[in-house]
């Protein structure tokens, strides 16, 4: 039981690293600059922002691990949630690239990425919720 937990924990961790390093050498790419030059990757310029990162991507597969749930259409629920919101920063940085950054910081992205991983937690816990009613209504002794 414990082996099983820690095993997703571990997949859990290593997807995040995964999405937070892909959404920030996409981010390189879309701005043209070459991924992890001068010590920089994508919008990440200080530690601090790595495990900003990292925590924002992470955050939903790692509460999957820590209830211990295997269930497979939650883990593809909450990867493609958390890709999702990465493709929609990378795209959203492209656009105020070809802006010229003409608004400054993006407030309303940054807050958006901060509420992504609770958004993807609660779109998780209705739909597991829904399959649970509905599993329930269509168990045996059903109409």
């Amino acid at each position: 039981m414990i082996r099983r937990r820690l095993l997703l924990i571990g997949a859990a961790l290593g997807i995040g690293l995964v999405i937070m390093l892909a959404e920030n050498v996409a981010a390189d790419i879309v701005v043209g600059r070459t991924p992890f030059t001068n010590g920089r990757l994508g919008f990440i310029d200080a530690p601090d922002g790595v495990l900003f990162h990292f925590a924002i991507a992470a955050l939903p597969m790692l509460a999957l691990a820590l209830i211990g749930s295997s269930r497979r259409w939650l883990w593809a629920v909450a990867i493609s949630m958390t890709a999702l919101f990465a493709t929609f920063a990378v795209w959203q940085l492209r656009q105020d690239y070809l802006a010229d950054f003409a608004g400054g910081a993006n407030i309303g992205l940054g807050i958006i990425m901060m509420a992504s991983p609770w958004i993807t937690l609660i779109v998780m816990g209705v739909m597991a919720l829904l399959a649970r009613i509905i599993g329930a209504r269509s168990g045996p002794g059903a109409a």
